[in-house]
Order: C-alpha cells, then sequence, then structure tokens
C-alpha cells in the first residue's frame, strides 16, 4: 500500500469535501493504473506515483486530462490485460478528473485580439468600400494550432507595428492624396523592332520578326512584349502594329488559312513570365489579313507600370481555360498521320530516354527528327502509345515535350503570326486608374453629403459616422474631441478639408480600438459580440443590421438568426476559405513542389484541390448536412485533370470544378479521401505518417498531441537498416520515450499510407531505378501495408475502415469539429471548461439529428462564444 498512500496524500489537497467520490477515484487507481505507472520503469515512462495531484498546475493538469480521455475512450487500461473497470467505474472516474480540471479552468480566458492579417485586409476593404490587399513586407500569422487568428500567437511585433504605420497613411492617402503641382502631359513615341520584342518562347533569333504560333495560358508560352517600355502614368496610347500571317504548303495544320486576330493585353511590366493569360486585361483586338505586312492600330489604355503584350488568339493550336484543348488532338493527328514521327516519339518523347529536357528546343527538334529518319516503324508499342493518346491517358508533360517538337514546324513552315514591329505613342491623355478611381469612391462615400455644411461642420459629421465603424462601438465623448481637435489642427496647417480628415483615418487605423477586438470584459457585451459573429463567419467586420442590433443592446437573443443569416451572404466564403485552409491545412499546398519524376501533377491540379476542399465544405454547410458527412459522403467535387491525373476517375471533362458521385465507405471523399489533405500532411517527396496522425488525431478526434520532448531527436534519415516506414518509427519509439504519444499517433498515419504524398491511391511503394544509359524510371517497390491496430484495439484494414470506426464514433468527431470551429471563432484553444460545454451542445444537436449549420447555430448561442 506504499504506493497508494503516496497518491493519496497528494490527493487530498484537492478532494476534500467530496469524500465517497474520492475514496472511488483512488480505488479506481489503485485498481486499473498503478500497477503499470509506477516503479524505476513506468508504462510509456508516466509515473502516477510520482504525479503531483495539483489541478491549477499546468503540466500535472494536462495528464489527468489525458488520462481522462483515455480512460473514457477506452484506451486505458489496455484492452485484454486483466479485469477492466466496468462502464459505471469509468464514468465516475472520468466524471470526478473533469469536476476538477473545469473547477479550475472554466470557460473562456483569452486576452484582446489583434486582427489578424486576413482580417485587417477584409475590414479595410469593407470599412471603405474597395478592394484592399496588404504589401508582402506585412507579417504574415502563423499558428501552432492551425488558425491564423489565435490571441496568444498574434504578437505585436516591431516590424508589425511599423508596417500598420506605412499602411495606415499609405491608405490616408489613397483616400485623401497630398497636394501636388499639375504636370504637363509629355506623349513620347518608342519605335520598337521585333529584336526588342521579349519573347520567352522564341525558338529562332534570326527570322528579323517575332512569330507567334501557340495560343496557351501561360504568357510566357503565348506572348511577346516590348522590353524596355512601361506605361509612365496611367493614360490612353496608341499601339500601332506591322503584322502578317505566316503559312507555307509544308505546314501540317492547314485550318488556319491566312486570317489571324491578334489579341493585344495589359501585363503587368514586373509580373513574373510564369503568369496566366486569363489573368491579364484584354485591350483590343486587330485583324491581320494576307501573308503581306500591314499596320493596324488600336487606342488603348494602360495604366501605370504596364505594358502590351501579344498573342496570336485563334491559333488552331491553343490551351485556355474555357476553350477545348487541341494540343492532344493536334499531336495525335500527327502522330497518325507520320509513323516516322510516332516512332520517334515512342523512342524519345514517350519513353523520355536520349535526352536532357533542358536542352534548347531546336536541339531537340535536330535529335528528334534524325530519329524519326533512322528508325523502324509500324512496331507494335508504337501502337500501344498511338491507342495511349487517343485514349488522353499520356502524362502532359509528354505532350508537352513533343509539342515543342511541333512549334519548330510551325516557326518553320507554319501557320504562324509575324509581328514585323511595333510604334507606341503616348499617354495621349491622363487617365484616373482603378485604384484611384475606387479611392476617390470611397474618399466621397466617406465624406458623404456636404450640403450646407462648411469644412469643420463636415469633419464633425465624419468623425461621428466614421470612427463608430472603424472601432466598432459607439462614440465616447472624450474620443469625439480628441479626434476632432486632432482634425483641426491638421486642415489649419494645410488648409484643406482633406488634410483634416487624413490625419483622423491615419490616426484611428493604428488605434487599439481599431486593431485590437475583445477589449471589454470577460463576458463579451454586445457590441464585442456583434465583431465575433461578423468576424467569424464572414471574415470582416460588423455590417449595419449587427451593429443596429447592438446598439439597442437587442443582439444577444438574436444570435441564431444572424448566424443564419451571415451564413447565407457571400461574404460567408471568407469564412469557408479560411477556416478550411487551417483545420485542413491547404494554406501548405503552395508551399509544396511535387517530385516531378515521381509525380504526374501540375500546379493547377494543386490549386483544384483546394478548390476541392472548399467547395465540399461549403456544400455540406449549405445543405445542412450532418457533420459526419464530411467524413463519409457520397460525392465531392473535380475537374478533368484532378479526376484523371490524382483520383483516377473517368467521366468528368472540362477544367472547371464539377460535383462526382462517389460511394459511401469509398477511399474517394472525405477529409480522410481527399487529395489537399493527403498532400498538405506529406512533402511532395515521400508521406509522412506522423504528421498525418498527428494531424488526424488533432482536426478529426479532437486530442491534440503535445510536443516532444526537447532532448529527443527527430527521425532521421539513418534507419539502421529500417526497409519501411513502419520499422522506421518502431525504432524510433524503442529508442525514445515518445511510445505513449506514438501509440496514439503512429496507426492514424499508417492507415492512410496507401495515399502518396499528392493523394493518389498506391499499392507498392514507388522505387526510383536508375538504367544504364543514365536515365531513371518509376518502378513499384515494397508492398503497403496499412493494417493498424488503434489505440483502444479496434484493428482496422485501411482508410474505409477508419471510417466505418468514425461513423460508429461520430460524437467523438462532431465534438472535435465543434472545439475547431469555436477556436476559430474565439481566437482562443478550448478550456477544460470549453470541453465540458461543448460535450452538452453535440448531445444537444446530435439528439435533433441537426447538420452543420445547426451545430455552428448552437455553437454561436453558447456560453464559450460569448466570453472572452
Amino acid at each position: 500500500m506504499g504506493l497508494m498512500r503516496t497518491v493519496l496524500a497528494a490527493l487530498v489537497v484537492v478532494a476534500a469535501g467530496a469524500a465517497q467520490d474520492d475514496e472511488r477515484a483512488y480505488g479506481f487507481l489503485d485498481e486499473h493504473c498503478l500497477g503499470c505507472h509506477s516503479g524505476r520503469s513506468p508504462e510509456g515512462a508516466l509515473s502516477l506515483e510520482r504525479l503531483e495531484v495539483e489541478f491549477g498546475d499546468d503540466a500535472a493538469a494536462g495528464v489527468w486530462a489525458r488520462l481522462a480521455d483515455r480512460v473514457e475512450r477506452l484506451e486505458m487500461p489496455p484492452p485484454g490485460e486483466g479485469r477492466g473497470p466496468s462502464a459505471d467505474e469509468r464514468h465516475a472516474f472520468v466524471t470526478w478528473i473533469r469536476d476538477q480540471l473545469v473547477a479550475r479552468d472554466p470557460v473562456g480566458g483569452a486576452g484582446p485580439r489583434r486582427l489578424a492579417r486576413r482580417e485587417y485586409e477584409a475590414t479595410i476593404s469593407d470599412l471603405f468600400g474597395m478592394s484592399y490587399s496588404l504589401p508582402e513586407s506585412f507579417p504574415h500569422d502563423h499558428s501552432p494550432h492551425g488558425f491564423d487568428n489565435v490571441a496568444s500567437d498574434l504578437r505585436a511585433s516591431f516590424p508589425l507595428v511599423r508596417e500598420v504605420l506605412e499602411q495606415a497613411t499609405a491608405i490616408a492617402d489613397r483616400l485623401f492624396p497630398p497636394q501636388r503641382a499639375d504636370v504637363a502631359l509629355e506623349s513620347r513615341t518608342l519605335v520598337v523592332a521585333p529584336a526588342e520584342l521579349e519573347q520567352p518562347a522564341r525558338l529562332d533569333d534570326d527570322l528579323g520578326r517575332v512569330r507567334l504560333t501557340l495560343f496557351q495560358n501561360l504568357v510566357a508560352a503565348a506572348c511577346a512584349w516590348p522590353s524596355r517600355f512601361d506605361a509612365p502614368t496611367s493614360g490612353r496610347y496608341r499601339v500601332t502594329v506591322e503584322a502578317s500571317a505566316f503559312m507555307t504548303a509544308q505546314a501540317h495544320v492547314r485550318e488556319a488559312g491566312t486570317t489571324r486576330r491578334l489579341g493585344l493585353f495589359a501585363r503587368p511590366s514586373d509580373d513574373a513570365t510564369i503568369t496566366t493569360l486569363d489573368g491579364l486585361r484584354p485591350l483590343a483586338e486587330l485583324l491581320v489579313e494576307g501573308t503581306d505586312p500591314q499596320q493596324l492600330s488600336a487606342d488603348v489604355v494602360l495604366y501605370a507600370g504596364e505594358t502590351v503584350a501579344f498573342a496570336w488568339v485563334d491559333s488552331p493550336v491553343y490551351s485556355v481555360p474555357g476553350r477545348h484543348d487541341l494540343h492532344r488532338d493536334v499531336l495525335v493527328k500527327r502522330l497518325e498521320e507520320s509513323p516516322e514521327f510516332l516512332a520517334a516519339w515512342t523512342a524519345i518523347g514517350y519513353e523520355d530516354r536520349g535526352t536532357d529536357g533542358n536542352i534548347p528546343v531546336n536541339d531537340y527538334y535536330r535529335e528528334f527528327m534524325a530519329l524519326a529518319e533512322s528508325l523502324p516503324t509500324g512496331t507494335r508499342l508504337q501502337q500501344r502509345v498511338l491507342d495511349m493518346a487517343r485514349r488522353e491517358v499520356l502524362r502532359e508533360a509528354q505532350g508537352v515535350r513533343v509539342l515543342n517538337v511541333m512549334r519548330v514546324e510551325f516557326t518553320r513552315f507554319g501557320p504562324a503570326l509575324d509581328i514585323h514591329g511595333v510604334v507606341i505613342e503616348g499617354p495621349l491623355e491622363r487617365i484616373d486608374d482603378v485604384d484611384v478611381l475606387a479611392a476617390k469612391r470611397a474618399a466621397a462615400a466617406l465624406i458623404g453629403d456636404r450640403t450646407d455644411l462648411d469644412n469643420d461642420a463636415t469633419l464633425v459629421a465624419v468623425v461621428e459616422r466614421f470612427l463608430p465603424r472603424a472601432f466598432r462601438r459607439p462614440l465616447e465623448a472624450a474620443t469625439r474631441d480628441e479626434y476632432l481637435a486632432l482634425g483641426r489642427r491638421a486642415m489649419e496647417a494645410g488648409g484643406r478639408l482633406e488634410d483634416g480628415l487624413h490625419a483622423v483615418v491615419r490616426t484611428a487605423l493604428t488605434s487599439p480600438r481599431f486593431l485590437f477586438r475583445g477589449l471589454s470584459g470577460r463576458q463579451l457585451d454586445e457590441h464585442d459580440l456583434a465583431a465575433r459573429l461578423s468576424y467569424f463567419l464572414t471574415g470582416g467586420p460588423p455590417d449595419d443590421t449587427l451593429r443596429s442590433l447592438a446598439e439597442r443592446g437587442t443582439l444577444r437573443p438574436a444570435l441564431g438568426e444572424q448566424a443564419r443569416r451571415l451564413l447565407a451572404s457571400p461574404q460567408s466564403a471568407r469564412f469557408i476559405d479560411a477556416f478550411t485552409a487551417g483545420w485542413l491545412g491547404t494554406e501548405r499546398l503552395h508551399h509544396i513542389m511535387p517530385d516531378g519524376r515521381l509525380f504526374d501533377v501540375e500546379r493547377r491540379d494543386i490549386d483544384a484541390m483546394a478548390d476541392e476542399a472548399r467547395a465540399f465544405f461549403s456544400t455540406v454547410l449549405a445543405d445542412d448536412l450532418p457533420a459526419i458527412t464530411l467524413i463519409d459522403p457520397d460525392f465531392t467535387f473535380m475537374n478533368e485533370g484532378l479526376a484523371r491525373r490524382v483520383y483516377g476517375v473517368g467521366g468528368v471533362s472540362g477544367d472547371d470544378l464539377q460535383r462526382v458521385e462517389v460511394p459511401r465507405g469509398g477511399r474517394i471523399g472525405g477529409v480522410l479521401g481527399m487529395a489537399a489533405v493527403m498532400m498538405a500532411t506529406a512533402n511532395g517527396v515521400d508521406t509522412q505518417p506522423v504528421l498525418r496522425g498527428v494531424w488526424v488525431l488533432d482536426a478529426v478526434l479532437g486530442d491534440r498531441p503535445g510536443a516532444p520532448p526537447e532532448d529527443v531527436p527527430a527521425l532521421g534519415s539513418d534507419t539502421s537498416g529500417a526497409v519501411d516506414v513502419r520499422e522506421q518509427l518502431a525504432r524510433h519509439r524503442a529508442a525514445t520515450r515518445c511510445a505513449s504519444c506514438h501509440t496514439r499517433i503512429d496507426p492514424l498515419g499508417h492507415v492512410l499510407e496507401n495515399f502518396d504524398p499528392v493523394g493518389r491511391w498506391r499499392t507498392h511503394y514507388p522505387q526510383l531505378v536508375t538504367l544504364d544509359d543514365g536515365t531513371t524510371r518509376v518502378e513499384p517497390g515494397a508492398a503497403v501495408v496499412a493494417r493498424v491496430t488503434l489505440a483502444d484495439g479496434t484493428e482496422i484494414a485501411d482508410v474505409c475502415d477508419l471510417k466505418r470506426y468514425l461513423v460508429e464514433h461520430d460524437e467523438r468527431f462532431v465534438r472535435a469539429l465543434t472545439g475547431k470551429l469555436l477556436t476559430f471563432a474565439t481566437g482562443r484553444t478550448m478550456t477544460h471548461g470549453d470541453e465540458r460545454v461543448i460535450a452538452d451542445l453535440v448531445e444537444r444537436v446530435s439528439v435533433r439529428d441537426g447538420g452543420l449549420r445547426e451545430l455552428i447555430g448552437e455553437a454561436v448561442l453558447s456560453e464559450v462564444f460569448a466570453t472572452r
């Protein structure tokens, strides 16, 4: 009984006054826990004998909280070891611990919350009614909790304070520009020779002209533009182009004729060449008729810093959004018409042998055509390759590689469009660009109707109307007088109303009352409640309806109704974007570059992955489907590329995302069958079972594992002969004190190993084999074994079993999801008191078989939501 006395002595401190419950808890520990968790080598390095039972201590409270969770989930005592506790014994023990935790860790507790970067942008945009984006120099918000708006992580660093001051001045400058002397308009004429037209896809330098051949969405492949011109000021310019059609009798594509449509586009002169054409602003189209050079002109509007890009917009070989991709069709036709071409592609293009993909295109063309003249035609392999091309199952890179050969043919034989020279005149007249016009409209709306008002009266009106919206609460008299005095001093110094308004706006945007929320007491007042609801569900400040309800003191009873209204508004897209990015980790996708040797996935496929996640969550929300639908749905969203290259699904065509039916319980669909999640929890080269396991444990099961001990090394590349990732982790656990956490983490990561680093299904690990000629080929390696045993003893064969397990334990997932929603809404991690409230509200929703919208409605009505 020595062990028992040690524990009892500590427990008495916190258990006085509840002797009967205490006695049951002590008995539970003695009978079911201390046998393993005591002595010199306690199980999992957890000694309950030495644990200080002080629930006010964060470390001790964390241990007791994890103990309660594991006992409740049947993970402790381990299944099959002696007589386990009864359900009533478990319930009493868990209730005793949680009562102690809640008493010392009640609902709420966060401090004031600074506006996150995305919230700052939305607030400025909504406050002034103009589009606004922060520069990259403004610090980004990162949180270990997944979301970017957790108060404890939103620090006010010196770089951030500096940027806030600079942005406040820049915004005020946009609305009320300082007075500047008028500058006389100076028009110039620039003659641009063909050699001065930049064309990243240029194939020959001796043509004496620029030759456009393809119309692709990639600017670098489709366009040419002046290398030494950008508009010095926003205005109207005249662009004259000397152009002609190019066509010879040897052209392989005859549909083009000799009439060409030359498109002019506005391109930011500092823009990267990897941007897409559909992101450029169309300016004009010129019709080029015949093969003789002709001069054609158009007056266009260019904003300061823009140049003119030229593209052949009706090329017979094109690939742009909204139009059928003819690259493959033209390629297939070329392969069908020329057995020699097919033979060469089979040897050098299809198999990707004998050439470095980075060699100059003309050199590649010469090597390709030399092969075409020397290889036998009509082999069975060549016929199989042609059949694959017809069925559209070839890798995109293979088509692009041979398309480069065809581009050389287009350049030599046509069809093409030639530009012989360009003349740019202007500016012919000065105009306001889009940003200036938007700022003028915003300033006019801020000032309002000035009829019969002098400058001082207008200043008063603006202060009384603007500051309550900027500070998201009624204006106090002292604050009103402070800002009026500030504005009057600025008007006297500058001599203009605009100078006073500039000072008011600039100063307000640096005030803590603008930059922070939740400055009232522990229980949010109606104004802070309006702000919390609005930033939660729209990502921006309260609208007129919420402000009006808060001012009348009638918002609290209307929270559910207002939540439904905001969720139905267009601004709810901000909530969906930000919540899915943080919960599912999709914000990491654009920082991952998959290994092109292993994965045939394009950047547009990665974009489609994130779009799928947003569209899926949005549909579950809009249709008020049960929250468990997020785990096991009968639909998802794909476009052709995502379906074909990632999910291996046929029957989906086009670039637009579309709803696709999938079988319930299958490997595709839901957050555990979603490529975006699988890629976000990998690194583009290898899967990361620990990272995936941690994500499932936290985001899906609501059990956030603690940080590993500082003196435990990370899993490295030296695995001492370990043959696969499962063995690596087994050796890692054996060598560290991490077994207790990894027992919960590792199975959840291993069961997802059938998904490769970009979310494709696999049965074997890939193996990159180097061939005798120095090239590489991917071959099947070791078989993937996904079968695991969860911490509670449940056997799981694959992700389909894991989905079924979660459906059977849906309350646990719904509690985890609700905790994530309320963490995102309140900007704080959930306390033990919060968790008790969440458990109650989830039970109420589940009794009514409520959907996701109803779950959010209950969440905003909860004590958790109303408490800072």
